[in-house]
């Protein structure tokens, strides 16, 4: 699995604490010793081709530009009132 900086993950396991002196004070140290790693981010597949399905995908129609705008003979214009 490989991760990069900011990667969501569930993890499940133990947390570890430690104490250690340095430079005459006490500090802590905490550690995640992970049972399961499960990485929420799944990562993008790359679609193979498939001759077998692409055969029985029926194919588009072609795109049809010729559909007039307007179906019917023009109306004539209506009259305006003086």
């Amino acid at each position: 699995m490989r991760l990069t900086d900011g990667d969501a993950l569930s993890v499940q396991g133990a947390l570890k604490a430690e104490t250690y002196e340095k430079d005459g004070a006490i500090r802590l140290s905490l550690s995640v010793v992970a049972d399961h790693v499960l990485a929420l981010r799944q990562p993008r597949r790359v679609k193979k081709a498939n001759p077998e399905t692409d055969a029985r995908r029926p194919e588009a129609p072609a795109f049809d530009d010729s559909i007039p705008f307007c179906a019917g003979p023009t109306p004539e214009p209506v009259p305006r009132r003086p």
